[in-house]
């Protein structure tokens, strides 16, 4: 991670990217969209129990929910931050959430695609984790050119 000293009131932003709600919405859509499914082949398997069978079949759905509602705790919160995303010419970045202030942060973990950059940034005792999905879309050219641009100076993207 790179550090220097500066400002966390005034980022002097080299340049900013505006990180939307929408890319957190179609992220909760598609986990109620892919619940409902799960659901519905748990019950479309209903009729194929009978007896003794039933009384299993309702065991393993108990266990696989206790599974996952275990799992999602586990997890944490799961919903994507939004705000702005502010990089220094210096290469660090800043991250203001929507209502919120200034905090310096650094990439954890990400993951770089054709259309999609996910990002995991370690930020402070407040946000400790902060989660992002930047489309390509939604950033623009340019916004995307720079992204990708900083990602692999960092060394954490690809050509």
């Amino acid at each position: 991670m790179r550090t220097a000293m500066r400002s966390a009131v005034d980022p002097a932003p080299a340049f900013e990217l505006h990180v939307s709600e929408r890319a957190a919405a179609a992220v909760r859509r598609l986990r109620r969209v892919l619940i409902g499914f799960a659901l519905a082949g748990w019950l479309l398997a209903a009729p194929w129990f009978s007896g003794a069978a039933w009384g299993l079949w309702l065991a393993a759905g108990a266990l696989l929910a206790a599974g996952a509602g275990w799992q999602a705790r586990r997890a944490g919160p799961s919903n994507l931050s939004c705000g702005r995303l502010y990089i220094d010419e210096q290469g660090l970045a800043s991250w203001r959430p929507v209502g919120g202030h200034v905090g310096l942060v650094a990439v954890q973990r990400w993951s770089a695609g054709e259309r999609l950059v996910w990002l995991r940034l370690a930020g402070h005792r407040a946000a400790p984790r902060i989660d992002l999905l930047l489309v390509r879309e939604a950033v623009g050219d340019e916004g995307w050119r720079r992204l990708r641009s900083w990602l692999l100076w960092l060394g954490r993207g690809t050509q």
